[in-house]
């Protein structure tokens, strides 16, 4: 007990310390409710053990649709709907759910080592262990699942719209586009579309049939985040090519060389999945030769 005491005192302390006061503001705004009804249920809940067994399996059964329904709407968005869920939205649902429930779990779990040798009452684990699970699982739907950065997916809209204009930008940005920039990269449809929400949130673009049209500002902004990305891809292949200088001017023992031109070939087969539009050229062509060339003299 008190070492698990210790270590959240310090994993607390490492949070304060890495995070900004413009985020701990701001999820202290987000979890304010959620800390106070956690406690006041958990200082509820472990008394009658039947009780608090039907309040976590109701729990449970709200976090079952919330799952079917993040599930769906990943899964089938519908171009005419009027407006999807989006990204953040869907996280910060998680991340309600998963204060509510771990502060839950937490006082439950202390009245139940606490209470005992005072009051000869014995509280069951169940109730503990059923919120300690939600909170975790609904924990790892929040900050474990991996997302594009919206600029990169700015990035190949403004590389899109520029090739289908034959150079010029333009503005609108059609379902079509949505749909060929998931099919081009490893990015899915959902991600895509979110990002083009994003900008309608932001009021830099705008909703009309069809498609969405990209305002002044909109389009300077995905002209920025193009460049930087064309400047990040850029510097990842030159990292790559010096690589590849440096084992043939000194090639390690082939085992080690083979292992080595693997990694740097899932490297680029990585940056094709993320920049799919955006690497398309003579560049790329003359970096996976070199590496299979390098291969080959490798095996000889």
């Amino acid at each position: 007990m008190v070492v698990v005491i210790v270590s959240a005192l310090i994993a607390m302390k490492i949070l304060l310390d890495l995070t900004s006061k413009h985020h701990r503001r701001r999820y202290t705004r987000m979890v304010r409710f959620d800390l106070a009804i956690g406690c006041m249920l958990g200082l509820l809940l472990p008394w009658i053990e039947p009780v608090g067994l039907t309040a976590a399996a109701m729990t449970a059964i709200l976090f079952l649709g919330l799952s079917i329904f993040m599930l769906l709407e990943s899964k089938t968005v519908s171009v005419w709907r009027i407006k999807m869920v989006r990204r953040e939205k869907i996280r910060e649902w998680f991340l309600h759910f998963s204060v509510t429930t771990g502060l839950i779990g937490i006082v439950t779990t202390l009245l139940s080592i606490v209470v005992p040798p005072f009051l000869r009452l014995s509280l069951g684990f169940m109730v503990p262990l059923a919120f300690d699970t939600l909170s975790v699982m609904s924990a790892l739907l929040e900050f474990t699942l991996p997302s594009t950065p919206y600029n990169t997916i700015f990035a190949l809209i403004f590389e899109l719209l520029q090739g289908r204009s034959g150079g010029d930008t333009g503005s609108e940005i059609l379902i079509d586009d949505i749909d060929k920039i998931a099919h081009e990269t490893a990015h899915s449809r959902f991600e895509t579309l979110d990002a083009v929400e994003n900008l309608v949130e932001q009021r830099l673009a705008r909703r009309v049939d069809g498609g969405f049209i990209l305002e002044p500002d909109g389009s300077r902004l995905l002209r920025v985040d193009w460049e930087e990305t064309l400047a990040r891809v850029r510097i990842q292949l030159d990292h790559v090519e010096v690589e590849i200088e440096r084992l043939r001017k000194n090639p390690p023992e082939p085992r080690v060389c083979l292992d080595l031109i693997n990694g740097l070939s899932e490297s680029v087969s990585d940056l094709r999945d993320e920049y799919g539009l955006l690497i398309f050229g003579k560049r790329m062509e003359e970096v996976r030769r070199h590496l299979t060339d390098l291969r080959n003299e490798m095996c000889r």
